[in-house]
């Protein structure tokens, strides 16, 4: 029997042929590969927290400056007392005559040691014969045949006056003196007052018991033609 002697020449071709035929049968499907795929990576359970930065506006500081006047007053002087009879002193200061009536003027002086005030109308009464009260009819006015008086607050001080006047009628029913007397003095009461005070009134005056009264005016402001 003959061995075949094989070159390694051979040998090397026929392992390289081997190699071919095994690459073709892959190619036409002869075997198969299963592809897996890819695993995602473990999703993230870490909880997420979302932080908002909010910028405020810059504050806005409103400065407000306060002017403070310095205003320097002078302190109101005291309140002065209601004049009355302790410290008045009353005077007749005239009278006019017209058709029908007949104008007088009194005046009350502070003789006191110190200011008071007085205001409105005085109270009035015709006196007789050692001073008995007759007939007096008043009406208080600021308005008459003379001008005007309003009722003004005074103060009188020590030595001044403050003043009034009167129109007393010197006619009576139908024109004739009936009711009508003489009166040489009169009673006054100050407005703030119940005490009387009495005046004379000089040569006396026909009355017939309806009169007009003015309030109180500073001075003589009460005296028909000053």
């Amino acid at each position: 029997m003959q061995i075949a002697r094989v070159s390694v020449r051979d040998a090397v071709r026929a392992l390289a042929a081997a190699v071919a035929v095994g690459a073709a049968l892959g190619a036409c499907g002869g075997s198969s590969t299963v592809h897996h795929p890819a695993t995602p990576p473990p999703a993230d359970t870490t909880p997420t927290t979302t932080t908002t930065t909010t910028t405020a506006p810059p504050a806005t500081s409103t400065v407000t400056t306060s002017s403070t006047a310095t205003t320097t007053s002078t302190p109101a002087p005291p309140p002065t007392p209601a004049c009355t009879a302790s410290e008045l002193t009353p005077s007749y200061l005239g009278s006019n005559g017209a058709p029908g009536q007949i104008v007088l003027s009194f005046a009350l002086r502070n003789d006191g040691g110190a200011a008071c005030h007085t205001y409105g109308f005085p109270g009035v009464q015709f006196l007789g014969h050692g001073n008995a009260a007759l007939p007096t009819r008043t009406t208080h006015t600021t308005q008459d045949v003379l001008g005007s008086t309003p009722e003004v607050e005074i103060v009188v001080a020590p030595g001044q006056d403050a003043s009034f006047r009167m129109i007393a009628a010197t006619v009576g029913r139908g024109g004739t003196n009936a009711g009508c007397a003489t009166a040489g003095a009169l009673q006054i009461i100050a407005p703030d007052d119940t005490a009387t005070m009495h005046v004379a009134i000089t040569n006396g005056v026909v009355e017939c018991s309806v009169t007009s009264v003015s309030p109180l005016q500073p001075g003589h402001g009460a005296v028909p033609g000053v």
